[in-house]
């Protein structure tokens, strides 16, 4: 797109706000114009003359003031340094000394490194050794800084000043972590460091510097913004937005009509520098007034009609131009990045796609995987901030021909004209995906530390931007920020695939929801007994027949329930259905028991054991006919949660089952601590016993193993009969595979449970 076209479309977004009445508008502002020019004239040279001297003066002496100040505050910044170290000092000695530490010792080190109080707590919490010996077995409310360092993850903190506790006197404290989990609290009176620290005198050095005539007020405001000293000893401790000075001459509005500041003071800005980095900010007021007053006596000639005609014309502007500017941010700007937003990126791209010779385009969606997340545990300042770090990291990558915008929550998209080829794409997210993971403390959050990148390349088939916008969000969804290249192009059988899995996950809904009946099914497998090679239960199935595409492998329902958030639902659906077929069993006299598979996703809800309990309570019958697979990924990172959930279940009579053990996290050693009734040995061992010799084999060794922890053993997948023979020679109690049935649809499984009876 040339720089020709760009003007004018940037032309047409600024002026279409304000058609109505330009014409009316521009005529009064150039007849304002030039009513004014005799003014501006006559007073350029004393404005000129008064505001340059005044502010070459004001500059000077503000760097000599900011000089002064530098030295104290460095002074002041050195003892301050000095009392922490001091403090992490003494921590430091306790937590290395080895031999017990009684009262008597930190009353000899409070006093040999003269401090007021050294107190140790116990890993519960409870104050322990003290120089104090008063304090001795005082335990600290929940709400009490010491508990929130306990509960974090830091080994040292100095907390700002606070009053303690017990006596109501203000200290500053230092706490350390000790090696056994034991916390060490220094303090120091607050009134010695105040005397330490405030013998530097900060507010008269700053009423020092008022004797200067034009000097109305000074402040010191540190680098985080916080008033830090002030001549009138007001506004310390409030927080100030610091700026750079601005020209004095620019605060001269010349649409004025005495053509004098409208401010009484002016404030010039002066930083202030601590071992050669910037700490803070000098403020320096200068009066106005003597400027103010020659400006005016110049402009006494002026007659009132031609003032008033000036304020009109400027107010006229002033609102015009604001009324302008707020609609367009409003429009088009996002609130939080500054960056044109998705209604700006489609009028951009649907002029783009109109042109009748358009440039070369492609779209780069940048996406920022499981943001909220982020927004959950940081909180929505924090997720804005590091929104705010992504879009300056990107843009300051200058990439040419490359416009960002701020897309949608944790979505971002490039429009990349006139790029050379496909691979200037390919480099461009590569490079961004280099450049972008964040710094500083938020680096430590690798699992966020990760961007995404889908691309299109607009071709002359696209003529609308819903489509293009709708394909490049295409290819996003199939980029995986965990692969080697996080980035994908849009292709045609992506979009297939999409189409597909949406139709399947729109049916999964409407089984869910109790709206079609048969779109999910349940085939059931027979657990047969491996003494007796009798049928004593079944294994529960889930299958899928979707009306457009027919049978739907479990891979791939299971994979669409699990990415779209249905899993739970799905899963309660299943247990439900199995239990109705129990129930049915159970009725026609078969005391046979189904074994369902419980997704993990399902067994870390809050709601999982009263969700069971409800659905068998609605039945009517006995837990113990119901079995319950866990398969062994849902331990990863839910031990204790899921393990005490588990022991609820059995007490309340369920059966509870490993399944594809071997394979993942449980061990023997974590096995007997798990409450589980039975372990089904993966398939990956039974195919062993025909592909190894007998003395490679550990499927034996496995079910002997599992024996001695008091659990009986099932064997999924058993094929031949070779399998079969080994496995009831070896002891296992429970054989199942295509050896003695496929999974049967529900009559089919009633008719095969009629002919074993027979």
């Amino acid at each position: 797109m040339s720089q020709k076209n760009i003007l004018i479309q940037a032309n047409e977004m600024m002026q279409k706000p304000r058609d109505a009445g330009f014409l009316s508008k521009v005529s009064m502002f150039l007849i304002t114009v030039f009513l004014c020019l005799g003014l501006i004239i006559l007073s350029q040279g004393i404005k000129y003359h008064y505001v340059s001297e005044l502010e070459i003066n004001a500059r000077n002496l503000a760097k000599g003031y900011s000089h002064s100040l530098s030295q104290s505050v460095e002074a002041s910044s050195v003892v301050e340094q000095l009392i922490h170290d001091k403090l992490k000092g003494i921590s430091s000695i306790i937590t290395n000394t080895e031999r017990d530490l009684q009262n008597e010792d930190l009353i000899a080190l409070s006093s040999q490194m003269d401090v007021e109080e050294i107190d140790i707590y116990d890993q519960e919490g409870v104050l322990k050794l003290s120089n104090i010996e008063a304090f001795v077995g005082w335990i600290p409310p929940e709400d009490h800084p010491v508990r929130d360092f306990m509960d974090s993850d830091m080994r040292f903190y100095i907390e700002p000043i606070r009053a303690n506790t017990i006596t109501g006197d203000f200290y500053l404290y230092g706490y350390e972590r000790m090696e056994d989990g034991r916390t060490v609290q220094v303090g120091i009176d607050a009134q010695k460091i105040n005397t330490l620290v405030g013998g530097f005198h900060l507010n008269s050095l700053l009423e020092e510097m008022l004797t200067h005539d034009d000097v109305a007020y000074v402040k010191y405001i540190s680098s985080e913004g916080i008033v830090l000293g002030s001549s009138s000893g007001e506004d310390i401790g409030q927080v100030m937005e610091t700026e750079e000075s601005k020209p004095l001459l620019n605060t001269l509005d010349i649409g004025e009509f005495q053509l004098v500041p409208k401010e009484e003071f002016h404030d010039f800005h002066e930083p202030v520098y601590l071992s050669g980095s910037e700490a803070g900010t000098l403020l320096i007021g200068i009066s106005l007034e003597s400027t103010r007053n020659a400006i005016r006596d110049l402009n006494l000639s002026m007659t009132v009609a031609l003032l008033m005609i000036y304020l009109a014309a400027v107010l006229m502007i002033y609102l015009l131009n604001d009324k302008t500017r707020k609609l367009f941010d409003l429009a088009y700007e996002d609130d939080i990045t500054r960056l044109p937003n998705a209604k700006y990126l489609r009028r951009m791209l649907k002029y783009e796609l109109k042109q009748s010779s358009r440039d070369r385009l492609a779209l780069i969606m940048v996406h920022v995987p499981r943001f909220s997340r982020i927004t959950m545990s940081k909180g929505h300042k924090q997720s804005e901030s590091i929104l705010q770090d992504i879009a300056k990291n990107i843009s300051a990558q200058d990439i040419e021909g490359a416009r960002l915008f701020r897309y949608s929550e944790e979505k971002f998209m490039l429009l990349v004209r006139n790029y050379a080829c496909k691979e200037t794409l390919v480099d461009i997210m590569e490079k961004l995906s280099q450049v972008i993971p964040l710094q500083g403390e938020r680096a430590a959050e690798k699992r966020y530390n990760t961007l995404a990148f889908g691309a299109l390349e607009i071709g002359e088939k696209y003529g609308d931007e819903v489509e293009a916008l709708k394909d490049v969000l295409i290819a996003l969804s199939n980029a995986d920020e965990d692969a080697p290249k996080p980035y994908v192009f849009f292709d045609e059988v992506m979009e297939r695939n999409i189409i597909r899995e949406t139709a399947l996950e729109n049916e999964l809904k409407l089984a869910i929801e109790n709206k079609v009946e048969d779109i999910i099914l349940l085939a059931y497998q027979p657990l047969m007994d491996g003494k007796t090679e009798t049928i004593i239960g079944l294994e529960a199935l889930a299958r899928m027949k979707s009306e457009k595409y027919g049978m739907i492998s479990p891979l791939e329902f299971i994979q669409i329930a699990e990415k779209n958030g249905l899993m739970a639902d799905l899963g309660r659906l299943i247990l439900e259905k199995a239990v109705l077929f129990e129930k049915k069993l159970l009725e026609e006299g078969y005391g046979i028991r189904v074994a369902v598979n419980i997704s993990p996703v399902q067994v870390i809800q809050d709601d999982f054991v009263s969700m069971v309990k409800d659905i068998i309570e609605n039945a009517a019958i006995d837990p113990s006919f119901i079995e319950l697979e866990i398969t062994e990924s849902v331990f990863l990172s839910n031990y204790e949660l899921v393990n005490r959930k588990l022991k609820v279940l059995r007490k309340m009579g369920f059966l509870v089952s490993i399944d594809d053990f071997g394979t993942g996290y449980s061990s023997f050693a974590r096995l007997k601590e798990l409450h589980v009734d039975s372990v089904k040995i993966d398939q990956y061992f039974i195919r062993k016993i025909t592909q190894l010799v007998p003395a490679d084999l550990i499927t034996g060794d496995i079910i002997r193993m599992v024996h001695k922890f008091g659990l009986s053993t099932v064997a999924e997948g058993v094929e031949t009969r070779e399998e079969r023979d080994y496995l009831i020679r070896e002891g296992c109690d429970v054989l199942q595979g295509y050896y003695y049935s496929r999974p049967m649809l529900e009559e089919d499984t009633l008719t095969y449970i009629r002919d074993q009876n027979d």
